[in-house]
């Protein structure tokens, strides 16, 4: 399970048309992606209602009238392989400390 961020790689992806839609209303595109199974060749898809409560967090301290985060699932059938989406690291959200140094993940 990740988020990606849309980078809009290929021109005949249905979510780089959702992307450019988005974006023309200051909207950006992040993806989400279920649980691998190893019983189940397709991963699960997150709930709409989790999504929603995802775009939610996100937007909870922005300037909604500058700019927005949209959710929408993600799943293997998009092109994973050839997609270029950026994974978005968690960095201390689930920390009960504030995280006052950035580490790389890497």
């Amino acid at each position: 399970m990740g988020l990606l961020y849309c980078t809009g790689c290929m021109s005949d992806c249905r979510l780089e048309v959702l992307r450019s839609e988005l974006e023309a209303r200051r909207s950006f595109l992040v993806l989400a992606c279920g649980f691998l199974d190893e019983n189940h060749p397709k991963p699960k898809q997150v709930p709409v209602r989790k999504l929603q409560r995802l775009a939610d967090y996100f937007n909870q301290r922005r300037d909604r009238s500058r700019s927005t985060i949209s959710m929408v699932a993600f799943d293997l059938d998009d092109g994973f392989a050839r997609c270029k989406a950026e994974f978005l690291h968690d960095v201390g959200m689930l920390s009960p400390e504030p995280v006052t140094v950035r580490k790389s993940p890497f």
